[in-house]
């Protein structure tokens, strides 16, 4: 699936959505249910998560990734999400969620060996307070993330911060949104 998208973006650079065109980039990467492109619009980049449609409970968590989500207020340690659309590419229906694109991920950075101690102490501290901080505003909207791991932390270099991602698998209060999807 990466592989035919990536294919299809390169000889049709241009995805047009519900909010503008946007201009492909570069293959962000893949998770367990969807492909994350890199696109850019104007000066600014985006991350655009795509999900073929076929399989309905994982196309039904994937709206209710971004619905759930879009009802908290936006915080720093927490992914920036702008739009949910859908869209047909090269013949296969797709939904996608147009994000901020972040300079890395954990997982992409690495660990803090090699560095002083003082610096290693430094950089731990800074990592664990952004997810702390992260994590207490989505329990305080009663969202339990559930798939924290060095990929779905991702680094904002702009504002030197850690920052929480992928809410595929979360728990939402079903008291608190309304879904469609079990998890």
């Amino acid at each position: 699936m990466t592989g035919s998208l990536i294919q299809y973006f390169k000889k049709t650079p241009v995805l047009d959505t519900d909010v503008g065109s946007f201009e492909y980039a570069a293959d962000l990467g893949q998770g367990g249910n969807a492909n994350v492109l890199k696109f850019k619009r104007g000066d600014h980049e985006f991350a655009i998560k795509f999900i073929p449609h076929g399989e309905e409970s994982k196309l039904l968590r994937f709206r209710d990734e971004f619905f759930s989500a879009a009802q908290i207020p936006t915080h720093d340690n927490i992914v920036r999400t702008f739009h949910f659309d859908t869209r047909t590419i090269d013949g296969t229906m797709y939904s996608l969620i147009v994000m901020k694109a972040y300079e890395s991920t954990l997982g992409k950075i690495g660990s803090i060996k090699g560095k002083d101690t003082e610096t290693q102490g430094k950089d731990a501290w800074c990592l664990f307070s952004h997810l702390c901080k992260g994590l207490s505003h989505l329990h305080r909207h009663h969202i339990i993330h559930r798939d924290i791991k060095p990929q779905n932390i991702f680094y904002d270099a702009k504002s030197d911060a850690f920052v929480i991602g992928d809410f595929g698998i979360s728990h939402f209060s079903p008291l608190a949104f309304p879904k469609v999807a079990h998890t």
